[in-house]
């Protein structure tokens, strides 16, 4: 059986198209429970939390899970992004029944023990008395913020492996009911696991003897 150039070069420009499409898109979880701001008061054990960061072309989406139990909620959020993101803006965030913002979006900021971070979104309060709204994750709720992504060659592991100055990933403040105290739970980013440390050592040893020979 013939197949024509024009054939080839079709399928090949549909191949290359669907790795494109493939690797325009990622995605990576991050669960907040490694470490604790207050381990007296609250251990890290009792704030309970993932992160989804889900990057498709230049938007980023991050989905805010609180897994704890009882009245702890979540109010405050900071990440990182690596070199390869130059800027975020926020485009969606929950907000207010009137409208008004419930979030806000800020840079560089210092979440305790847990150092600087690059990126961080807290809760505001909007309105008073009983009809007063707060940004905040309730026990067993997920929200979520879509941001626009500044820069290139980024992908959901550039805001998941990257660190603040003290190491870690992710960190979020939780509060107990009534806003009576509270402290940051953080995620720290895991070391490599031996058997990828041995893989790569093995690479570097087989490329040291190609060279050789």
């Amino acid at each position: 059986m013939l197949i024509s150039n024009h054939a080839v070069r079709l399928a090949t420009a549909a191949l290359f198209a669907s790795c494109l499409l493939a690797s325009s898109s990622s995605a990576t979880t991050v669960t907040i429970s490694d470490a604790s701001s207050d381990e007296v008061g609250f251990p890290a054990a009792t704030m309970d939390g993932t992160v989804e960061f889900s990057v498709s072309g230049n938007t980023l989406t991050i989905d805010v899970t609180n897994d704890t139990t009882g009245t702890m909620r979540m109010t405050e959020l900071v990440f990182n992004g690596s070199v390869d993101v130059t800027n975020l803006t926020l485009d969606t965030a929950p907000i207010a029944s009137g409208g008004d913002a419930l979030w806000v979006f800020s840079t560089s900021v210092t979440a305790d023990i847990f150092g600087t971070f690059d990126y961080g979104i807290d809760g505001l309060k909007v309105g008073g008395g009983p009809s007063a709204e707060y940004g905040e994750v309730l026990a067993g709720e997920t929200i979520q913020f879509i941001f626009t992504i500044s820069g290139s060659g980024f992908d959901a592991s550039s805001f998941s492996s990257s660190e603040s100055s003290a190491g870690f990933s992710v960190a979020a403040l939780f509060t107990a009911n009534g806003g009576n105290g509270g402290a940051y739970g953080a995620a720290v980013i895991p070391e490599p696991s031996s058997a990828v440390m041995l893989m790569l050592g093995l690479i570097g040893l087989t490329q040291l003897g190609r060279r050789r020979n």
